[in-house]
């Protein structure tokens, strides 16, 4: 009888393990050993080598995280002994100074070596990557943000801001326009159009042109987006309440009322006219009131967010009768010719008073019979 033979192979253990517990969502690694690949692992796990000699050529630890290579990391073994291999990682905190709203689109990218290594929402390039530099470009709200280069150390949480900002515009003193589109855009691309809400947006920083009509006059202005702020732009206009009137002050109920904007009529009406429109500095509006064939015109400027009544009064004077208007000419020729029938009635009587006088006194004198 032998004893059977037993013969016990030097083996060691190689371990991943990862700084301040940061592990990839995704990765592969090659073992190899003189170029021969010994073992392939996830993101996690251990394996079972044969322990090298010492003095010998070690394994080489190669592989990819989240698609981004790693350098190559040589492990050296001791047989009987669990070798932790620490991969040299760190973590991406992907951000915006101002965030965007949920229905805000956005696109972010993380580039490693001009590469795209993921896109998406912050979220998704927010990853585990291998200590390197990175950068990551994108748009917000069709505006391409600026791009953020960044170094991530092994074990460090870095965090990446795309510089972003607020715009909120809005009208002065609370006033609203009856009718107004507005467009903004950057670097001559409409970005967004509509009402002030549909402007309203979270923007990368820089500079930005609203144009538009309100009350069907033409505005434009440049306001700039600051990073980490609201940038608050408000359309400067005033409301302009035009009526008219006769010179001894009887209003005018259908007088024809336009008003002009560089010799184009921006509002109309009969009576009166409310309209708000843009005001300030390179505004001037002409007012013209038409009535019973009298006309008056003024030039108007407005300051911003306050009320203008404006009160034209025509060249005529006259009265109510019910509801038409006479002119003061036709009431004085009314009351001549009242006068003149007057006259006449009154002389008529008279003529008759003397007539009936004479034949009542030829009846009855002497020798009448």
């Amino acid at each position: 009888y032998s004893a059977p033979l037993q013969f016990i192979v030097p083996a060691a253990e190689v371990s991943l393990q990862y700084p301040s517990s940061l592990v990839p969502s995704q990765a592969t690694y090659n073992l190899t050993y003189n170029g021969m690949n010994i073992a392939t692992l996830g993101a996690t796990g251990a394996v079972v080598v044969p322990a090298l000699p010492s003095g010998t050529l070690g394994y080489s630890l190669s592989g990819s995280v989240d698609g981004v290579p790693i350098t190559p990391i040589t492990v050296s073994v001791s047989n009987g002994q669990v070798e932790p291999v620490s991969i040299p990682v760190g973590k991406l905190a992907v951000g915006f100074a101002v965030a965007p709203t949920s229905s805000e689109p956005y696109t972010v990218n993380l580039l490693y070596n001009g590469a795209t290594v993921a896109s998406g929402n912050t979220a998704a390039v927010s990853l585990v990557v291998p200590a390197g530099t990175y950068t990551l470009t994108g748009t917000l709200n069709g505006v391409p943000l600026s791009p953020v280069t960044v170094s991530v150390s092994s074990g460090a949480i870095v965090p990446a801001t795309f510089s972003t900002g607020a715009l909120s515009v809005g009208f002065t003193g609370g006033l609203t326009p009856q009718s107004y589109t507005l467009s903004l855009s950057y670097n001559g691309k409409t970005v967004a159009s509509g009402n002030t809400a549909a402007v309203s947006l979270t923007l990368p920083s820089g500079s930005y042109t609203l144009s538009g009509s309100i009350s069907n006059v033409p505005y434009t202005a440049t306001v700039t987006v600051s990073n980490g702020t609201v940038s608050t732009l408000s359309i400067p206009v005033a409301e302009l309440k035009v009526s008219a009137e006769s010179q001894n002050g009887v209003a005018f109920s259908n007088a024809a009322i336009n008003v002009s904007y560089n010799g184009v009529v921006v509002a109309s009406g009969t009576g009166s006219v409310d309209v708000v429109l843009p005001s300030g500095s390179g505004y001037a509006y002409t007012v013209t009131v038409s009535a019973y064939g009298a006309t008056s015109s003024r030039t108007v400027t407005l300051s911003p967010g306050t009320s203008y009544p404006l009160t034209v009064t025509l060249p005529v004077s006259g009265y109510m009768i019910g509801n038409t208007f006479v002119p003061m000419s036709t009431v004085i020729l009314l009351i001549v010719l009242v006068v003149i029938v007057v006259i006449i009635v009154v002389i008529a009587l008279i003529e008759y008073g003397n007539w009936r006088r004479k034949r009542m006194a030829g009846l009855f004198s002497p020798g009448s019979k």
